[in-house]
């Protein structure tokens, strides 16, 4: 997993690539932790995410679960088949993620 970090007006950006799964869970919820303490908002941008499992996305709803808690907007720019497809087979409504999903441009 490799995380980008960029900051902008409405918060940092987080573009996250490569797996996200249980070797990569710690990490992923330290950035995500530091950047919902840290700034006023969230965005992660999801789309190189080639691979992506349960651990992963308990970790991104609690996430969302945090900035919702803090007041922070958390929104997801993009998002790849791999975190669509896991949620899908869990039966989860991965649009409830994010405050407001944009699509990928």
């Amino acid at each position: 997993m490799q995380i980008d970090i960029s900051d902008e007006e409405s918060g940092q950006v987080l573009k996250i690539a490569g797996a996200l799964d249980i070797e990569t869970a710690s990490e992923l919820r330290k950035a995500l932790s530091e950047s919902i303490e840290a700034n006023a908002g969230l965005t992660l941008d999801l789309g190189e995410v080639d691979a992506c499992d349960t651990a992963a996305l308990q970790v991104l709803y609690s996430a969302r679960k945090t900035a919702n808690g803090a007041n922070k907007p958390m929104r997801i720019l993009g998002m790849s088949a791999a975190v669509a497809d896991a949620a899908a087979a869990l039966g989860l409504a991965i649009d409830e993620l994010s405050e407001d999903r944009v699509s990928a441009l």
